[in-house]
């Protein structure tokens, strides 16, 4: 397994609380996850026999226990047995699934088949060995044409990530639904604030939101996601690997909505993205002083002029394609380097990524409350101490 698919399976793993990997080898991947999230039950299935029809040497379960031991780590259960043989007594609903045993097609379908089913409503699944490796002696082409056939028909399955010969799935809870991102008192009270008003303006939309400790509200679902960073756009920006919703309206957490706003959904039948235009419109006149003087120069540089749109990133509509799944996982991938502010990442990625953008007027989102038609955004009223402008 590549750094890169290593860390796609972290991001992936930080937000389950019952992980299941089947076929642990000597570890890596389930210590790697177990790191992520030490607060997961992790469970690893492997009979440990021979892989010398796969070219190397298999491991057995004491090289996996002791190189676990080594770093101080015990996953919840390592069970010594097939993955068929497993699944017959594993009951627990789970959060992330890794599926990276047998590679033979009998033996991916049947995995699909066993374990995929106790995958609960908006968890995720991870197939290692899709597409061609790194190494050619690695390719395992059998793998990737039962996911592709099996995605044919699991409509409810999302593509949401993809690394090397890693790819994530998640499954949908619902068609539409709103996505919040809390941590922190202030946001947590914000976003309760944010989802009163959807509740009021747009009954019945599920809501989802994300965070370290769930809301004493009425959200519909609560993801669990380790604290990484004190502006929370770590998190913010995998909303699209981690929102449950075929359609979602993401929301800052010191949004208010003040009117109806459905038509955006039906935006997303036509477009990729809805976003409001910044009220400086072009990049050229932004004089924020909170932005990173060297990021905004970068960025110019990269996108070669400033004289392009601005939009606001607080209020995002998007839908699901690979268009937005590669443009999404870059604005993620773009934040890390510097690791701040949110917006000059999010120009980066559609510069680098484009998608069909609807662009909406001011008061789709707007700080002044006299002007907002759908969001009022109390911009920073929720930041913690330490939060980027």
């Amino acid at each position: 397994m590549t750094a890169s698919e290593t860390a796609l399976l972290i991001r992936m793993a930080r937000s389950a609380e019952v992980i299941v990997e089947l076929g642990c080898y000597k570890g890596r991947s389930l210590a790697a996850m177990m790191l992520a999230n030490p607060k997961a039950d992790v469970y690893g299935v492997d009979s440990f026999g021979s892989l010398k029809h796969r070219g190397y040497k298999g491991a057995t379960e004491a090289q996996c226990r002791a190189n676990r031991k080594r770093l101080g780590l015990m996953p919840k259960g390592l069970l010594a047995m097939t993955t068929d043989e497993a699944a017959k007594h594993f009951e627990r609903e789970i959060d992330l699934l890794h599926l990276d045993a047998g590679h033979s097609r009998e033996e991916v379908q049947a995995d699909i088949d066993n374990w995929l089913p106790k995958v609960k409503p908006g968890g995720a699944v991870v197939f290692h060995d899709y597409g061609k490796a790194h190494k050619r002696c690695l390719d395992r082409p059998e793998v990737k044409e039962v996911v592709d056939e099996w995605q044919e028909h699991a409509r409810e399955w999302i593509e949401v990530e993809r690394s090397g010969v890693s790819i994530a799935f998640r499954n949908m809870l619902a068609d539409r639904g709103a996505l919040l991102v809390a941590y922190g008192s202030k946001a947590r009270e914000g976003a309760k604030q944010a989802i009163r008003s959807l509740h009021e303006h747009m009954p019945g939309l599920p809501v989802a939101t994300v965070g370290n400790e769930s809301l004493e509200i009425d959200s519909d679902y609560h993801i669990y996601h380790p604290d990484l960073d004190a502006g929370a756009r770590a998190v913010k920006t995998r909303m699209y690997s981690l929102s449950p919703f075929h359609k979602t309206l993401y929301l800052d957490a010191d949004c208010v909505v003040v009117g109806a706003s459905m038509s955006t959904f039906t935006l997303l039948d036509f477009f990729d993205v809805v976003l409001a235009i910044d009220p400086n419109r072009i990049l050229s006149r932004v004089s924020w002083p909170a932005l990173m003087p060297a990021e905004v120069d970068q960025t110019v540089a990269e996108i070669g002029t400033a004289e392009v749109q601005y939009y606001n990133s607080g209020v995002i509509g998007f839908t699901r394609n690979q268009r937005n799944r590669r443009f999404f996982q870059n604005w993620h991938t773009q934040w890390l380097r510097w690791g701040k502010q949110d917006q000059m990442a999010l120009m980066r990625a559609l510069y680098g990524y484009p998608v069909r953008i609807a662009p909406m007027r001011e008061q789709w989102n707007t700080h002044r409350k006299d002007k907002a038609r759908f969001v009022y955004h109390k911009h920073r009223t929720v930041a913690r101490k330490g939060a980027p402008g």
